[in-house]
């Protein structure tokens, strides 16, 4: 099979529960991904590997998810997933900086509905280096009264703030 300059079509109907999706496509050159001919993420262009994405609100039911990759020449990749979209008050935002300090401007921000993550060697965003990327992650909770105590497990540094508090 030729590696470079091709493209492919994929397709396929999936039942989704009413609500909002994120759809994400990770690829060298360019993805294209609509859902029922309606446009969600349109890169089609020569790249190196990026992570793109992009968000629908979808009714209950069957929808029809098209995906449309080309690849011009050196690595191919392509990858696509989806995942529904917490409602703000339930999902926490998660900043990513490609660094270990938190310094200057996130290289991606999305919700994230758990942090429950295990990055191994490798990195939580196509364009945040393994090994050297740091997260802040915030989300406003409504506690009842009473003594609550707060558990993180960790590879490397973290911090844990309540209310501005350490």
């Amino acid at each position: 099979m030729v590696s470079d300059h091709l493209s492919v079509r994929w397709q396929c109907s999936a039942r989704f529960a009413a609500g909002s999706y994120r759809f994400t496509a990770t690829s060298d050159d360019g993805p294209r991904l609509f859902v029922d001919g309606q446009p969600v993420i349109d890169a089609w262009c020569d790249h190196p590997v990026r992570t793109f994405g992009g968000e629908i609100t979808l009714s209950e039911g069957d929808h029809q998810v098209t995906v449309l990759y080309h690849e011009n020449a050196g690595v191919a990749v392509a990858q696509v997933g989806w995942s529904s979209v917490a409602s703000p008050s339930e999902s926490w935002r998660g900043e990513y900086y490609d660094n270990r300090w938190l310094g200057g401007t996130p290289v991606h921000v999305r919700s994230d509905r758990f942090i429950d993550f295990d990055w191994r060697y490798g990195s939580p965003h196509g364009q945040i280096p393994a090994g050297n990327f740091s997260i802040s992650w915030t989300r406003t909770v409504d506690f009842g009264p009473g003594t609550y105590r707060f558990t993180v497990r960790t590879d490397d540094g973290v911090r844990l703030w309540v209310d501005h508090q350490l």
